[in-house]
């Protein structure tokens, strides 16, 4: 439900600079997603960089994905 999602991330806070809906599920094979939740960072010129699988905890996030979003900013 799309309306959840917006109240979880409104109440547990929303680290994503974008966040879609795949109603039909099309994106997500494009993209092959094979489970839930799965986080991707992409670069400005729209590739994707990284896909993590998972929930996104302090770990996961202090070692792989601010390093690497900080570094793709940095060559932007």
């Amino acid at each position: 439900n799309p309306e959840d999602s917006r109240r979880w991330l409104a109440d547990l806070g929303n680290p994503y600079e974008v966040t879609v809906q795949d109603p039909e599920g099309r994106l997500g094979m494009d993209l092959g997603v094979s489970g839930w939740p799965e986080t991707y960072v992409i670069d400005a010129q729209g590739i994707i960089r990284h896909k993590h699988i998972g929930v996104v905890d302090e770990n996961s996030w202090q070692n792989q994905l601010e390093p690497l979003i900080k570094s793709l900013k940095a060559t932007q």
